[in-house]
């Protein structure tokens, strides 16, 4: 029995003892019977079969239990549920009318659109009802969508057209204490304060600016978040709370190889303790520095991978392990990546190893990356005979020689022609040029991804 059958037993139990399905906690616990269906990404069809239910037990829609059915629908890419229940809300038809969190989901999806920017219309209109309302959640939303629909146009245009979007929602000054708006730029009247995953946005669109700054320009401002933060600064001091901050700053430092050496600089201020003027303002208690987490050690990995600093690659590998961070298919098909390129055909069997041994679990999220990077890396090893040979061996230790074939049939196509029994040396060169980035390749898609949970949540 699925935990939606259970929710809605205990709900059909309360109403046989004499409770209201109009009570505030019945209707809470309706809402998470709804949500449920589809948390499991498998029982998005059993939402119709909820709604018709509730109904029996004498449940009125309202637009909290309307937004969850569109959130489901989205989720499960099912958009033409969700544009059909949102039209029943703007007609009134339905009795209740779309709010902030309405607008909201949709807009998320379309952000997940091959062309988002077709849907420009619908979030123009979205932003005006963010306006309107005073809709803080609806206007980072939009804000990110525009992040989406431009960062692909150049940089320069992207922070310039946030800039101008954020100034219409906004108070300037955390940004302009951040030295990312000039001082002297005053905020609109009447705007909002930002959310946080509203800055984080836009220091991250100006962090993808960094190829007009000079490196002098990214470490003053990480000195100046890092200052805001010690300080207790009321709007900028939360950012440290979590992770995605810091790592798009590490993720900058370790795409400038002058850079680079300053990155440890931000690993221990992420796992060092806040001092006593850093408090948070509102909630008034001290603020917890966010400690790093698997998607850090992985940008730090890389950026040394990208450096051809493999030795220091491999150690972050190990204050991973010290501190129980699991590494996962991006850890080692980074390493895995950056030894082919150095044609090091031993290390790359050694990795290969270790990535195949990841708990089941673990290998289970993503099969589909970590064979791309098993596939990309063996297809750049010239010495075919000496890769499959290392290979063996070390699969041979598991006990499963088979993997080398399956692996090895489906990697051939990959080599060079000319490369059977070739040795190409140390190509230092080629691992700065080579090695495929992680998920965060690309204009900062780990931070799309980021946000996009931060936001939806």
């Amino acid at each position: 029995m699925g935990e939606h059958q259970v929710g809605l037993e205990t709900l059909g139990k309360a109403i046989e003892l004499g409770h209201s399905s109009s009570e505030h906690g019945f209707i809470q616990l309706a809402s998470a019977v709804l949500r449920c269906s589809a948390g499991d990404g498998k029982s998005y069809h059993a939402t119709a079969g909820i709604v018709a239910r509730l109904l029996e037990l004498g449940v009125s829609l309202d637009t909290q239990l309307y937004n969850i059915i569109i959130h489901n629908a989205v989720e499960a890419r099912d958009y033409q549920t969700a544009w059909r229940i949102y039209d029943l809300l703007e007609s009134g038809e339905a009795g209740v009318k779309p709010d902030g969190y309405t607008l909201g989901i949709l807009l998320w999806g379309l952000k997940h659109d091959e062309n988002p920017s077709k849907h420009q219309d619908f979030a123009d209109f979205c932003a005006e009802r963010a306006y309107e309302w005073k809709d803080k959640w609806l206007a980072t939303e939009y804000l990110h969508y525009m992040y989406v629909c431009y960062e692909g146009d150049g940089a320069q245009d992207t922070i310039r057209i946030l800039r101008s979007k954020y100034s219409h929602f906004f108070d300037l000054q955390p940004l302009i204490d951040l030295n990312i708006f000039p001082r002297g730029v005053p905020s609109q009247p009447g705007c909002m304060p930002p959310s946080l995953p509203a800055l984080f946005i836009m220091i991250t669109s100006y962090l993808h600016s960094s190829q007009q700054l000079n490196d002098g320009s990214i470490y003053d401002l990480y000195i100046r978040f890092r200052a805001l933060v010690c300080a207790g600064h009321p709007i900028i001091g939360p950012l440290a709370e979590t992770t995605q901050t810091h790592n798009a700053f590490l993720l900058a430092f370790c795409d400038r190889p002058t850079l680079i050496k300053f990155a440890p600089m931000i690993i221990r201020d992420m796992a060092s303790e806040l001092p006593g003027s850093a408090r948070h303002a509102t909630e008034n208690r001290p603020l917890r520095q966010a400690a790093p987490n698997a998607i850090t050690w992985n940008i730090f990995s890389h950026g040394f991978v990208k450096a051809g600093q493999m030795a220091a690659a491999e150690k972050v590998v190990e204050l991973m392990r010290k501190r129980n961070i699991e590494s996962n298919e991006i850890t080692w098909g980074t390493l895995l990546n950056g030894y082919a390129a150095a044609q090091n055909v031993e290390k790359v069997a050694e990795v290969y190893g270790k990535m195949k041994r990841m708990p089941v679990e673990l290998r289970a999220k993503a099969p589909e990356l970590e064979a791309g990077y098993t596939m990309t890396a063996l297809g750049k090893i010239r010495n075919r005979a000496e890769l499959i040979r290392a290979l063996r061996g070390e699969v041979e230790k598991d006990g499963d020689e088979g993997v080398v074939e399956d692996d090895w049939s489906s990697a051939s196509p990959m080599f060079h022609p000319t490369g059977r029994g070739e040795s190409s040396g140390d190509r230092k060169d080629a691992l700065v040029d080579d090695v495929r980035r992680p998920e965060y390749d690309g204009h900062y898609g780990e931070i799309h991804d980021a946000v996009s949970g931060w936001v939806k949540t």
